[in-house]
């Protein structure tokens, strides 16, 4: 399982860049359902990368993205409940109003993040590097405030678009339950999120394929 890095204690040979403000490269749609196998259409997905090319010849354009949630509060990761077959998803992430949360994603190949959209909110993300392994994990800060409070037996659809250099978008969804900010004993019942990963695929110039979209 990936480790968490403490940004705040980032060793010398861990080089910090802050990722600014840009377009999305190219444009994604999906419909998106609870099983896997989503398709999510992109533009310009290889563009002139030598790097994506070799990645998607030796690999069969498979990749590992990790996305971790914490509260910045207590510095702790959020909770999820499982919901069976009551919802569009199986399990469901808890969130807060007004809490800001550390976001952080990495990918297991050289592709680099350039942007990150939690529902239509851009996020700002720093980029660390670490120069010996080559490793690079990017870091945000999120607070929810497109969604009111959930009503009772009702879920809201988190939409998540990452923008790739050079190589398009992804989008997915992650099922979700806003809590008022002072309920925290209820959002804070359930099991450990430790991460959101998406085993994907690149299966042509234009189209990413999310073979598998599940929690740990």
């Amino acid at each position: 399982m990936d480790a968490w890095v403490n940004f705040a204690s980032a060793s010398p040979d861990k080089s910090v860049r802050r990722l600014r403000g840009g377009s999305l490269a190219g444009t994604a749609s999906s419909t998106l359902g609870p099983h896997d196998g989503n398709k999510i259409r992109a533009g310009s997905l290889f563009s002139s990368s030598s790097v994506a090319v070799v990645m998607h010849e030796q690999n069969g354009g498979k990749f590992r993205l990790t996305i971790h949630f914490r509260r910045e509060s207590n510095d702790r990761p959020v909770v999820f409940k499982s919901d069976g077959e009551r919802f569009l998803q199986p399990v469901t992430v808890k969130f807060n109003q007004d809490e800001t949360y550390t976001v952080q994603i990495s990918v297991d190949t050289p592709l680099s993040i350039e942007s990150l959209v939690l529902h239509e909110e851009k996020i700002s993300l720093e980029e660390i590097e670490n120069k010996d392994t080559g490793t690079i994990v990017y870091h945000g800060k999120w607070k929810p405030q497109a969604f009111e409070r959930t009503r009772p037996n009702h879920r809201e659809q988190l939409k998540i678009l990452i923008g790739f250099k050079h190589h398009g978008t992804l989008l997915t969804t992650l099922q979700a339950k806003f809590y008022s900010h002072d309920e925290v004993t209820h959002s804070s019942w359930g099991e450990t999120l430790n991460a959101v990963i998406l085993e994907s695929q690149f299966s042509s110039y234009n189209t990413v394929n999310i073979l598998r979209q599940h929690v740990i």
